[in-house]
């Protein structure tokens, strides 16, 4: 089933990218929304460094997402496996978070242009999660759609 569907099959980008999503839900048995919670979870950080967030899915259905070193491997590659790599993610990568100064008297970060207090590290981790799990960092939103993509011709 499915083998050859691409972009050309669908009217639309977002008809695409839905079917591939409903297609990893199905074979995964879990949500998107749950599986891009953990992915974001674990990308939100103050510094990337040299650390990205791996997604492991098997054959048998299991997976797993977890942060490690870029390029490092555990040994088990193959068409057994689907490995994919998603970049770390710093607020101040992101427009709404770029102003943000730190407060050091107060403990929180503040937008000197709009005065809204974004309070200390946490809550500013929490607001860029929210803001990347709505859709609007497009970083995040191309390598999702390559993941799918990716994901799609390996299940295939």
């Amino acid at each position: 089933m499915e083998k050859g569907i691409g972009r050309k099959d669908f009217e639309t980008e977002e008809d695409y990218y839905a079917f591939l999503e409903q297609k990893l839900e199905k074979f995964l048995g879990v949500t998107i929304e749950k599986l891009k919670l953990e992915i974001v979870h674990r990308a939100i950080r103050m510094s990337s460094g040299t650390i990205s967030v791996l997604v492991r899915i098997s054959r048998n259905k299991s997976w797993s997402v977890s942060v490690h070193q870029i390029g490092a491997t555990d040994g088990l590659i193959g068409q057994d496996r689907f490995l994919y790599e998603f970049s770390m993610i710093s607020p101040f990568d992101m427009t709404d978070f770029e102003p943000l100064q730190y407060d050091e008297d107060n403990d929180y970060y503040y937008d000197p242009t709009t005065g809204e207090i974004y309070g200390g590290i946490d809550e500013l981790l929490d607001n860029a999660e929210n803001y990347v799990l709505s859709g609007f960092y497009p970083s995040f939103e191309q390598e999702w759609h390559e993941f799918l993509r990716e994901f799609n011709e390996w299940v295939s």
